[in-house]
Protein backbone atom coordinates (compact mmCIF):
# COMPACT_ATOMS: atom_id res chain seq x y z
CA UNK A 1 0.00 0.00 0.00
CA UNK A 2 1.08 3.41 -0.45
CA UNK A 3 -0.80 7.08 0.31
CA UNK A 4 0.57 10.17 1.61
CA UNK A 5 -0.46 12.77 4.83
CA UNK A 6 -2.22 15.72 3.98
CA UNK A 7 -0.59 18.74 3.01
CA UNK A 8 1.41 20.21 6.42
CA UNK A 9 -1.37 17.71 7.91
CA UNK A 10 0.24 14.23 9.15
CA UNK A 11 -2.89 13.35 11.25
CA UNK A 12 -4.67 12.78 7.75
CA UNK A 13 -4.56 11.11 4.70
CA UNK A 14 -5.42 11.62 1.69
CA UNK A 15 -7.35 9.11 -0.47
CA UNK A 16 -6.13 10.74 -3.79
CA UNK A 17 -2.79 9.86 -3.75
CA UNK A 18 -3.48 5.51 -3.21
CA UNK A 19 -2.15 2.12 -4.01
CA UNK A 20 -3.81 -0.22 -2.04
CA UNK A 21 -4.17 -4.06 -2.47
CA UNK A 22 -7.00 -5.87 -3.88
CA UNK A 23 -7.48 -7.52 -0.36
CA UNK A 24 -7.39 -4.20 1.28
CA UNK A 25 -9.51 -2.48 -1.09
CA UNK A 26 -12.26 -5.06 -0.71
CA UNK A 27 -12.36 -4.62 2.68
CA UNK A 28 -12.06 -0.64 2.15
CA UNK A 29 -14.78 -0.91 -0.27
CA UNK A 30 -17.38 -2.82 1.75
CA UNK A 31 -17.09 -0.80 4.79
CA UNK A 32 -17.22 2.51 2.46
CA UNK A 33 -20.76 1.00 1.45
CA UNK A 34 -21.77 -0.06 4.80
CA UNK A 35 -20.77 3.63 5.81
CA UNK A 36 -22.19 5.66 3.22
CA UNK A 37 -25.64 3.49 3.72
CA UNK A 38 -25.40 4.86 7.73
CA UNK A 39 -28.29 7.28 7.68
CA UNK A 40 -27.11 8.75 10.87
CA UNK A 41 -23.45 9.09 9.61
CA UNK A 42 -21.69 12.51 9.74
CA UNK A 43 -22.55 14.03 6.35
CA UNK A 44 -20.25 17.29 6.87
CA UNK A 45 -17.61 18.53 4.12
CA UNK A 46 -14.60 16.08 4.77
CA UNK A 47 -15.67 13.55 6.47
CA UNK A 48 -16.07 10.67 4.30
CA UNK A 49 -12.59 12.04 2.17
CA UNK A 50 -9.32 12.30 4.34
CA UNK A 51 -11.10 11.58 7.73
CA UNK A 52 -12.81 8.31 7.23
CA UNK A 53 -9.98 6.91 5.08
CA UNK A 54 -7.72 7.85 7.65
CA UNK A 55 -9.89 5.95 9.92
CA UNK A 56 -10.07 2.72 7.79
CA UNK A 57 -6.39 2.49 7.79
CA UNK A 58 -6.09 3.35 11.52
CA UNK A 59 -8.61 0.45 12.24
CA UNK A 60 -6.70 -2.09 10.42
CA UNK A 61 -3.04 -0.51 11.16
CA UNK A 62 -2.18 0.29 7.88
CA UNK A 63 -0.27 3.71 8.56
CA UNK A 64 3.01 2.89 8.88
CA UNK A 65 2.86 2.83 4.64
CA UNK A 66 1.72 6.30 4.97
CA UNK A 67 4.34 8.35 3.91
CA UNK A 68 4.75 12.41 5.01
CA UNK A 69 3.47 14.61 3.30
CA UNK A 70 6.41 16.10 1.48
CA UNK A 71 6.82 13.20 -0.99
CA UNK A 72 3.34 14.24 -2.43
CA UNK A 73 2.41 17.64 -1.25
CA UNK A 74 5.34 19.62 -0.74
CA UNK A 75 4.06 23.15 -1.78
CA UNK A 76 1.02 23.68 -0.36
CA UNK A 77 -2.01 25.45 -2.46
CA UNK A 78 -1.30 28.62 -0.72
CA UNK A 79 2.23 28.75 -2.19
CA UNK A 80 1.21 28.18 -5.62
CA UNK A 81 3.40 31.16 -6.46
CA UNK A 82 6.51 28.73 -5.48
CA UNK A 83 4.91 27.37 -9.11
CA UNK A 84 4.82 30.18 -11.27
CA UNK A 85 7.01 32.86 -9.77
CA UNK A 86 10.29 33.24 -11.83
CA UNK A 87 11.72 34.34 -8.88
CA UNK A 88 11.16 31.91 -6.81
CA UNK A 89 12.31 29.18 -9.09
CA UNK A 90 15.12 28.20 -6.91
CA UNK A 91 13.25 27.91 -3.22
CA UNK A 92 10.43 25.76 -5.17
CA UNK A 93 13.11 23.23 -6.93
CA UNK A 94 14.73 23.02 -3.24
CA UNK A 95 10.83 22.30 -1.98
CA UNK A 96 10.52 19.57 -4.53
CA UNK A 97 13.83 18.09 -3.90
CA UNK A 98 12.59 14.76 -1.94
CA UNK A 99 9.05 14.33 -3.78
CA UNK A 100 7.43 11.78 -5.86
CA UNK A 101 5.54 14.26 -7.62
CA UNK A 102 4.00 17.34 -7.23
CA UNK A 103 -0.02 18.86 -6.75
CA UNK A 104 -0.64 21.75 -8.91
CA UNK A 105 -3.88 22.77 -7.47
CA UNK A 106 -6.25 23.36 -10.78
CA UNK A 107 -8.35 26.00 -8.60
CA UNK A 108 -5.27 28.34 -8.55
CA UNK A 109 -5.03 28.29 -12.27
CA UNK A 110 -8.54 29.54 -12.47
CA UNK A 111 -8.14 31.89 -9.69
CA UNK A 112 -5.46 33.43 -11.21
CA UNK A 113 -6.60 32.99 -14.82
CA UNK A 114 -3.35 31.06 -15.86
CA UNK A 115 -3.50 28.42 -18.41
CA UNK A 116 -1.95 25.64 -16.99
CA UNK A 117 -0.83 24.52 -20.60
CA UNK A 118 1.21 27.76 -20.82
CA UNK A 119 3.54 28.29 -17.81
CA UNK A 120 5.13 31.71 -17.27
CA UNK A 121 7.88 31.62 -18.79
CA UNK A 122 11.42 30.68 -16.53
CA UNK A 123 8.89 29.11 -13.48
CA UNK A 124 9.25 25.67 -11.55
CA UNK A 125 5.99 24.55 -13.52
CA UNK A 126 7.71 25.42 -16.83
CA UNK A 127 10.37 23.73 -16.09
CA UNK A 128 8.47 20.44 -14.49
CA UNK A 129 6.34 20.27 -17.89
CA UNK A 130 9.55 20.40 -20.12
CA UNK A 131 11.15 17.41 -18.59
Amino acid sequence: MVAGYLERVDTQVNGAVLYITKEHSTVLLREFEEFMADENRDASWGSYGPAYFTTFLNKHNLTHNVLPYTVFYAINWNEFSLFTDWQLLGAGRERLKDSYIAHVWNTEFELRNLDKNNPPIGSLLEELIDK
